[in-house]
């Protein structure tokens, strides 16, 4: 298989990533409502996670203004970097819920990958 056949065989990313993406939010949301009975608002755990959400939520808009793959590249190794970030420095407090990120590392790697690879083929 070449590298065209084998980044076509991903396209089933792009129909799928909104939906993930709700998905993976509700967890963040879920994650986000267990730390705050924990600790409160006002806690630093609960800021890195609030930052991450909006972050993640922002993909779409600079997404939509500045087009193509190295933007959206740019953006998913930025997510990336923050997600695994934010994980760390939950896992210290809240190790179980700090798990619930993994989804997240992952979906973003295998997405990071396939965009990587569209901007290698052209």
């Amino acid at each position: 298989m070449n590298l065209i056949d084998f980044i076509k065989s991903l396209n089933w990313i792009d129909n799928i990533a909104a939906t993930v993406w709700i998905m993976l939010s509700a967890i963040l949301v879920w994650v986000l409502f267990k730390t705050t009975q924990q600790v409160g608002w006002r806690n630093k755990y609960v800021y890195w996670q609030i930052g991450l959400f909006i972050f993640i939520w922002m993909h779409p808009v600079y997404t939509s203004i500045m087009k193509g793959n190295a933007i959206v590249e740019i953006g998913n190794i930025a997510t990336l970097i923050l997600t695994v970030f934010v994980f760390y420095k939950i896992k210290v407090q809240f190790n179980t819920l700090a798990n619930w990120l993994i989804p997240q590392i992952i979906w973003i790697t295998i997405a990071s990958l396939y965009i990587g690879l569209k901007l290698i083929d052209k």
